[in-house]
């Protein structure tokens, strides 16, 4: 069965890095560094910074005391801007027996993964990366 909501590896990727970094907003990390930390793949998070570079989310400085840093401050920050600079608009439009069409007349898990879909992008919308961090 289908999942009703999809973190792809790379979301992952970028949720944990952009905390990693909102932690220490100030200082440059490198590439290593952050998958070190995060015990993640360093190769495939290079992928996933040159997105969250692109949307604006990360601010790059070249050099010996360069690396990455968050761009914004994390109160600015919502996981729905990190998910969608990775995978897009968030969707459940699948069906969750892998079938192209329900062979009844009404879907058993469409409503429940509509209702189950909103309250996930009410969250991401209104969750930001400052609600993670110690006061």
């Amino acid at each position: 069965m289908g999942n009703i909501i999809r973190i792809s590896e790379a979301a992952s990727l970028a949720f944990h890095s952009m905390l990693y970094l909102a932690e220490t907003p100030e200082t440059y990390s490198s590439t290593k560094e952050i998958a070190n930390a995060i015990h993640g793949s360093e190769h495939h998070l290079a992928k996933v910074v040159q997105l969250l570079v692109r949307e604006g989310l990360i601010s790059t400085q070249r050099g010996p005391k360069g690396g990455l840093k968050i761009a914004k401050s994390p109160e600015n920050i919502s996981l729905m801007d990190i998910y969608y600079a990775i995978d897009g608009e968030m969707k459940a439009d699948e069906c969750m027996m892998g079938n192209e069409k329900c062979r009844f007349r009404r879907c058993i898990f469409s409503e429940i993964q509509e209702t189950a879909l909103k309250e996930i992008i009410e969250y991401f919308n209104n969750t930001y990366l400052s609600d993670y961090l110690e006061e």
